[in-house]
């Protein structure tokens, strides 16, 4: 019937669920990461109508964290939001919003806010907001020259393309740099450790520069001498 979602070994519903379950705050994504966002309005919502949405969309994603307003959903590298609340004026009106970093995500739970809806007669809602933005690069690949990039992708095929992350490649030259804007995307920096990494001030600047903002996971290659 929709109504429990299965974790591990714990059955939890999350129509009774107070809002304080929820572990990871859903406005922490929302404006940085989220880019994808999707409103709708309705005169008013079925009491069941947000647990039954949560529940098929953990049937098909990695995991979930939820109360009895908000989710956050995690897929294949990805993360997707969604909640119920009603309108500040004390109109009936309630809104169902979704944010997600990945358009297969977004698909995913907009589908089930479809079939949801089908689910109970005479329940229409209406489109308040479809922004289609970009995805973010979830991970960028950085080198000092293309032939250490072409080997970084070789070692990463397996685990990340077929995990369909987004990628990007950014090869450290002297006028190389990411802004507050370019950080908005990125979520891994893979950093390819080849031969003259260490010496290169530039590259060890933009590394400093982007630290405290994203992950960072150094590979070492056959070239890079640590000695």
């Amino acid at each position: 019937f929709d109504l429990v979602v299965r974790q591990r070994d714990e059955y939890l519903v999350p129509s009774i669920l107070p809002q304080g379950k929820l572990r990871v705050s859903a406005d922490t994504y929302c404006s940085s990461i989220c880019t994808l966002k999707f409103l709708m309005k309705y005169p008013k919502l079925p009491a069941s109508f947000f647990q039954r949405v949560v529940v098929r969309v953990a049937g098909r994603v990695s995991s979930v964290q939820f109360s009895s307003k908000t989710a956050v959903f995690y897929f294949q590298g990805n993360i997707c939001t969604a909640s119920v609340d009603s309108d500040s004026d004390g109109a009936e009106q309630q809104h169902m919003s979704i944010s997600s970093s990945g358009g297969a995500l977004m698909k995913i739970a907009r589908e089930e806010v479809e079939h949801v809806q089908a689910f109970f007669p005479g329940l229409h809602g209406t489109i308040q907001a479809d922004i289609k933005g970009k995805e973010p690069w979830k991970l960028v690949l950085v080198a000092l020259d293309q032939l250490s990039c072409d080997l970084l992708k070789e070692k990463l095929k397996e685990s990340v393309i077929g995990a369909r992350l987004t990628m990007k490649e950014c090869l450290i030259t002297d006028r190389m740099f990411f802004n507050d804007d370019d950080l908005q995307h990125i979520r891994v920096l893979v950093v390819a450790i080849s031969e003259g990494f260490e010496t290169s001030n530039h590259a060890l600047r933009v590394l400093d520069h982007v630290r405290s903002r994203v992950a960072i996971i150094p590979v070492l290659l056959h070239s890079f001498d640590p000695s």
